[in-house]
């Protein structure tokens, strides 16, 4: 709820400016887009969503914060390396096997029984 003075939410302050500032940014053209160079991470990303609240979770558990900016840097590198290990795991290693697998035998026969 938007209590007091508008310039006095820091929230809104931020989003003001950050939108500002990607309208104005957004009609430039660079050679080497921002978007090409993320766009690799689009393959992972299912798995990026689907992983990162229970890792978190696991690492908020076992690796208690202490308070100290160090222990703060330390579990979000410990929290975006594993997840993007596992993410890349699942989504490029694990997840093309387990489609040849479904591709060779249950849509086989399928397609055999529909032949028939």
């Amino acid at each position: 709820m938007l209590i007091g003075r508008l310039f006095e939410n820091t929230s809104w302050i931020v989003s003001t400016v950050l939108t500002v500032a990607a309208t104005i940014i957004f009609p430039f053209k660079s050679e080497v887009t921002i978007l090409a160079i993320l766009a690799p991470i689009g393959r992972i990303s299912y798995a990026f969503y689907i992983l990162h609240m229970p890792i978190m979770r696991l690492i908020h558990d076992y690796f208690p914060y202490q308070g100290t900016s160090w222990s703060f840097a330390i579990r979000l590198i410990l929290w975006f390396a594993v997840t993007i290990c596992l993410s890349t795991l699942l989504e490029i290693v694990i997840q093309p096997i387990i489609k040849q697998f479904f591709i060779k035998n249950c849509f086989s026969k399928i397609l055999n029984n529909v032949k028939r």
